[in-house]
This record gives C-alpha cells, structure tokens and sequence, in this order.
C-alpha cells in the first residue's frame, strides 16, 4: 500500500535555470519590464535587485531548485549565451524616447519621384515642386510619402556615413530595459542602430523612362516601392487593402485551428483559465510545448507533425505553442494575457515534474483499472493493476501535494490547527492564528507567504482542490517527506 502511494506522489518545483531561460525569453520577446518582474518581485532580500539584473544582463545565471535553494552563480560562455548577447543588441538596437513615445529607425528613402513631390507640395506651404520654400521641411514631407502606418519621419536629419545628411523612417517600437542607459539623441540612436542593423532602401525605382522637369528635378516613372496616395481615396484604398490582408490572416488561423483539432481528435484536455472559462486543449503539441525546456526525454514525448509555420507570431516562435493556442480557439492576444499564460504554465510545471517522476495520472493519463485488466499481457497497461487498484483505492484519502515549505509532519483539525486557503497572498499570513499546517491552493517557494511561513516553522503544502477536498472540521496529516496530505477519519 505505500509503496503503490509513494509511487503516485509527485513534486512541484522550479529550477533556477528555468527561471533564467524564461526572463529571458520575454527580453528577447520584446517584453523588458515581464522579463525584470517575474525574477525581481519573487526574489526577497538584500541584492534582489542586482541579481535580477544581473540575470538579465546575461553575466549571471539562477542556479538549483525551489526544493533546496535557487541561488546565483556565474554564467558560463557559450554559445547558447553568446547567441543570446547578440539578440538583445539586435532587438534593443537605436531606440529613442521621443515626446512620449520609443521608436527606431527602419528605413532610408534613396529615391524620389513626382508623387512624392506632389504630395510634399500639397503639405508645405511655398514649397512648390523644388521645394525653395523651405527645403528641409520639403525634404521631410517627401520623405513622410513613403511612411507605413505607425511609422514616421524623425524630428532631424541624420548624418550618414559617405553621404549627405538624410530624413529617416522612424517606426513605433517597445520601450529600452529600464536598466539600459537610454540614447539621448536621435543621432545616438541612428548610429547605434547601424552598428547592428541595417536600414530599408525605399522610394523611386530608376527606370529606362525619365525625363527632366523644368527645375532640373528628375521624375522616374517607376515606384519600388507604391504606398497609396494619401488622398480620400487613398486612404480608402489601403483602408480596404488592410481589411482584405486582416481577413485573410483570420481565415489562415481558422484554416490551423480546424486542422489541429482535426490531426488531434479525441485527444485533449480541459484546461480551465483564471476567469473560470474553460477551454479544450490539444494534448500533443502542448505537452512538447510544455517540455521544450525541460530534461525529458524527447523520445518519450508524443508525436506531433506542426501545422503552423515558424514565425507566425514572431521570429523563431514556438510552432508548438502556436499549434496548442490555435487548436485551443485562442487568439494570439489572447495567448499571451495573463489570463491564459498563468493556467498554462501551471500545468506545463506540472507536466514536466510528471513526466520526469514517470508517474502521470493528468495530461499522461494512467490506464483505468478495467483497461489494465484487459489489456494484452505483453503491454505496459498489463503490469498495473495491482498497483492501479492501490492508487484507487487510496485516492479518497491520499492526496499528493506539493511541499512549499517543509517544517515537519504536522497533524491537525481543518480550522483549528490546519489552515486552508486558495492562495497564498501575503494577506494570508496574518490568518494563520495558531495552525501548524497550512492547506493552499496555489503556491510558490520564493513568494513572501513561504518565506515567512518557514521563519515560523509552519508546514504548507499545495493541492489544486485544497478548498473542496479539506473542509473545516476534518482532520489531515501533511506528511511533507511522502509529499501526501492524508484524511484521517480514525479518532
């Protein structure tokens, strides 16, 4: 009997390396303040700060376990490392704070025609086709014509290397880590860029057709690049142009959406997200999606064959998480709100504690004890039934849990002695009274709730239905060193 309870208990626990990799992954997501957040509001004590920084930065990685001691250690060069110091001076490369707002720069016009002249001279007063008005804000509006929307031209012409100063295409971008020193001025911003980057050529084609006009300016009769002319019905234009490429994108999406779910079947889950809307989830991809970072083998994981094509929502995404967020009827926006992410990873723990303990009764499921039973002697399901029977048999009264904070078996009565709570907001502390035990369902080992319940020698373990399971009056045992709460009915 306990030895078919030890085999079921699993852990919850969080590497220190896990951590790591995902700060920064929302740095390299464009995601700067997520990333300094979920390592800097979870660390407690003096040096938290630096050492979130120092994680981001890349000089210093999260080491161990949640179950022992997360703790900071040199990074090691390499390539992994090495690829990720790259990245971040490409992705952060020549963003600028302008009235309020981060841009950088995209694009250099190196040619113009008649359209750009017309459009310039119907936006600067006295500019005419020559632009003697006032040549740079003639420049500068010539420039603008070949602007995308949420793009712009900068507020001053920027020197270039070999040639004369030029207007550049600016477009709208996140906001620089605040722990970066930001460029001051345009022109710090431009150079930088360019020492990672390089800039879009647009404008004007040079065709076999020109011809001179009276002012010496040279027309081309062929445009590279053609934005629509920024008149009524310009505007329409390319207001129906981007609702034709929106409706296209929406059925493409629907198009992976059916597929997964078709290529999936029967084989999904219910996962259930913070407002208590429940969605069903396509078991393959997001079980690979869920171990990519974990030490599974990747041979045990199950088969999938991507329907979605690599960076759909950004480059280098994860075909996986795209396939699972789709099959799920999600929106990409959707996807990465907190209200979805925070259910998802939780179960992505879980399912990597899971398949490394070999034991899984969730998103692996276990055979039922009749499918055991009947399965052909030779399969897997066939050496089980004793050891299902137990499980079953058990399960109305043991209960695995994660250990949170490891004071000690503790025995007590629901309410008196025994505290149970949906979660473990630092309010809680001061509900405990007098309990030895704490009951919560969700949990973390570097949230203050544990912290200050192991300064006081209180034993808290985490179960998902700790409300519905243990109700007041009930007595439990929480037995931290099985990772099992059990109901005790015998006085």
């Amino acid at each position: 009997m306990a030895t078919a309870t030890e085999a079921k208990t699993v852990y919850f626990t969080v590497t220190g390396e896990y951590l790591t990799d995902i700060a920064r992954d929302l740095l390299l997501s464009d995601e700067p303040g997520k990333a300094y957040r979920i390592i800097a509001d979870h660390l407690i004590g003096e040096g938290g700060i630096e050492a979130a920084l120092s994680v981001l930065k890349g000089t210093h990685d999260l080491a161990g376990d949640s179950r022992t001691e997360i703790f900071l250690t040199e990074s090691e060069v390499t390539p992994k490392l090495r690829g990720f110091h790259k990245d971040i001076g490409f992705i952060y490369a020549g963003r600028h704070r302008r009235r309020g707002a981060w841009w950088r720069p995209v694009a250099v016009v190196t040619n113009f025609n008649k359209d750009d002249a017309d459009y310039a001279g119907s936006r600067v007063s006295g500019g005419g086709l020559g632009g003697s008005g006032n040549p740079k804000l003639w420049g500068r509006a010539r420039t603008e014509y070949y602007c995308n929307p949420g793009e712009s031209v900068g507020e001053k012409m920027m020197k270039m290397s070999g040639s004369s100063d030029k207007w550049i295409i600016w477009e709208a971008c996140g906001e620089m880590p605040h722990w970066v020193k930001p460029n001051v001025t345009e022109q710090e911003a431009f150079d930088e860029f360019l020492k990672e980057r390089k800039l879009e050529n647009r404008g004007a084609e040079i065709s076999d057709d020109v011809s001179p006009t009276n002012d010496g300016d040279t027309v081309y009769t062929k445009s590279r690049f053609r934005p629509w002319p920024k008149d009524e019905e310009g505007i329409r234009r390319r207001k129906d142009e981007e609702e034709e490429i929106a409706r296209r994108v929406k059925l493409e999406i629907e198009r992976i959406g059916e597929e997964v779910r078709t290529q999936a079947g029967d084989n999904t889950f219910v996962l259930e997200l913070l407002s208590g809307r429940k969605i069903t989830v396509p078991r393959a991809p997001f079980i690979r999606w869920a171990s990519r970072r974990s030490d599974i083998d990747e041979e045990s994981l199950p088969e999938w064959e991507n329907i979605s094509p690599s960076g759909m929502k950004m480059m280098n995404d994860n075909q996986d998480h795209t396939d699972w967020v789709l099959g799920s009827g999600l929106t990409f926006e959707e996807a990465y709100e907190d209200e979805v992410k925070e259910p998802a990873w939780e179960e992505a723990f879980r399912i990597q504690e899971e398949g490394r303990g070999g034991l899984d009764e969730g998103i692996f499921p276990l055979p039922s004890l009749s499918e055991a039973l009947d399965a052909p002697p030779e399969s897997p399901a066939a050496t089980l039934p004793s050891l299902m029977a137990a499980i079953r048999m058990l399960q109305d009264t043991v209960h695995p849990a994660a250990v949170v904070v490891d004071a000690g078996e503790r025995t007590g009565i629901v309410g008196v002695d025994i505290a149970v709570f949906p979660d473990s907001e630092a309010k809680r502390v001061k509900q405990i009274g007098k309990s030895v035990g704490v009951i919560v369902e969700k949990a973390g080992r570097l949230a203050h709730f544990a912290i200050v319940t192991k300064g006081m020698g209180i034993t808290v373990m985490c179960h998902p239905n700790a409300c519905e399971l243990f109700k007041p009056g009930t007595r439990v045992i929480l037995n931290p060193a099985t990772g099992r709460i059990v109901i005790d009915d015998e006085e």
